[in-house]
């Protein structure tokens, strides 16, 4: 989910496999220079060149999307940016290799949370906590045997989902003295909104027709119609009515609206044209972080989502709620975890 400009909830996108000669923008996974790691032996692994080797740690969060999206909107999305990325970087780079992990079905909150139903029926997320710990754990198993180069790739715009993958990547990369980077994260604070976008394709006016234009609405439907995800769309997108609220405090407050069904926005103005121009968009944005990073640029002078942010008391609420109810979870687990130790004490 996108929550332009704060909370740029993404979602995410499934891979189109077809000849390179006919889909220019994707890539086929499995080639020799493009390898799924689950596929690949011990020896294969060893014999990369860690400096010319570059992990792909894709996640993709499942989180409902209103009743016309599934909700692996996200990782649908977030493996086709993925994708279209990795073909750009192969080209610049012919004399690379790019590994790309199995993609990780997790993600911290969702949009739900903002209509005050943290257990949405359509909402699979894990805590904070948990999220970062993948991440560092993951990134960290990749460094130890020597790789230099490792890139997350994500699509959902929670606060906490971001600092998640912020802080694992700030970690490992000065841990290990490798380049681990949140290039979602990164392309998050530059120039990836795509209003321009949305006022080519819906008319400058749709922002008094649709309101906040966010998650599971115009844009992110119209993504998803530009991906493999496309077949999972439920057609009735097409005659929902507009979900409106003013800016991101009224989507904030969601909670204190009727009719709320899981989207923002109006998704029956959705098309694929306006989908392929955003993930056209936030390919390009992303081509141009991962660069620098290759390059051996100094990515600490950016900054990166949501830090790039000024403070909103709505938001600030919005993050401490999770938290509090996060260390709730942590201490009933703590608790059981000391009524049942393992090994058991004699």
């Amino acid at each position: 989910m996108r929550i332009a400009p704060y909370m740029a909830w993404a979602a995410s996108a499934l891979i189109v496999l077809g000849a390179l000669s006919n889909e220019p923008a994707h890539v086929r996974l499995g080639t020799p220079e493009v390898l799924r790691l689950e596929e690949l032996t011990q020896s294969q692994v060893d014999g990369f060149d860690r400096q010319k080797t570059i992990f792909f740690l894709t996640f993709g969060n499942l989180e409902e999307h209103g009743p016309h999206l599934p909700v692996g909107t996200d990782y649908f999305r977030v493996e086709e940016i993925r994708d279209r990325l990795i073909a750009r970087l192969r080209a610049a780079h012919p004399d690379y290799r790019f590994v790309v992990f199995p993609t990780v079905p997790l993600g911290e909150g969702g949009a739900n949370d903002a209509a005050g139903q943290p257990d949405h029926i359509g909402t699979f997320a894990v805590r904070f906590e948990t999220l970062r710990n993948v991440a560092i754990d993951l990134g960290g198993t990749i460094a130890r045997k020597g790789f230099q180069n490792i890139f997350i790739i994500e699509g959902h715009g929670a606060p906490l989902h971001n600092v998640a993958f912020n802080q694992a990547a700030k970690f490992i990369s000065e841990r290990y003295g490798v380049s681990m980077v949140n290039i979602t994260g990164l392309a998050k604070s530059s120039n990836v909104a795509g209003e321009d976008i949305l006022d080519a394709h819906l008319g400058k006016n749709w922002r008094q027709r649709s309101g906040f234009e966010g998650h599971a609405g115009a844009e992110e439907t119209s993504e998803l119609l530009a991906t493999g995800g496309a077949r999972f769309a439920n057609p009735v997108y097409k005659n929902l009515p507009p979900f409106y609220v003013e800016g991101l405090s009224g989507f904030l407050r969601t909670y204190e609206k009727q009719g709320w069904e899981g989207y923002w926005g109006d998704p029956a103005s959705s098309s694929k044209a306006l989908g392929e121009a955003l993930l056209s968009r936030r390919t390009d944005v992303e081509f141009q972080i991962a660069e620098k990073a290759l390059s051996g640029q100094d990515l600490s002078q950016l900054t990166p989502y949501p830090d790039n942010v000024p403070a909103m008391a709505g938001a600030d609420v919005f993050v401490k709620n999770s938290l509090e109810r996060y260390e709730r979870q942590q201490a009933e687990i703590g608790a059981w975890l000391a009524r049942h130790p393992w090994p058991a004490k004699k």
